[in-house]
């Protein structure tokens, strides 16, 4: 399958790009009113399964309602600003893959309370 390094579709409530022929990118949540998420670890389109690996830079950007995230363990980077002025985000728990995260990556996360680093994670 050839796809181009721009390719963006989207599959339920996300919005990616293709990042290789087996990696992407979540870059946008489809809508903006959920207050709940659970991002998979893979997605299938157009007959290809990708892995999610990436948290892509303001995917989240004032995602206002979103309560609740759940990052999978194929994510090994969140991108800057990612989650920029997400008010409602309290919690998340970073998977142990994850290896970096961009900077400001949870600025205005007002009603942020916690942070769970998984005690696997080396970085």
């Amino acid at each position: 399958m050839n796809n181009s390094l721009s390719s963006t579709f989207q599959v339920s409530d996300l919005i990616y790009q293709v990042l290789s022929d087996n990696q992407v990118a979540v870059i946008k949540m489809a809508d903006e009113s959920l207050i709940s998420l659970v991002i998979p670890d893979q997605v299938e389109y157009d007959g290809h399964c990708y892995a999610v690996t990436t948290i892509g830079d303001l995917a989240f950007l004032a995602c206002k309602d979103l309560q609740s995230i759940h990052l999978p363990t194929s994510v090994t980077m969140i991108g800057k600003d990612a989650f920029y002025w997400c008010l409602s985000l309290q919690s998340l728990v970073i998977p142990a893959s994850v290896q970096s995260i961009g900077a400001r990556a949870f600025a205005g996360c007002e009603g942020l309370i916690s942070i769970i680093v998984d005690a696997a994670n080396p970085y």
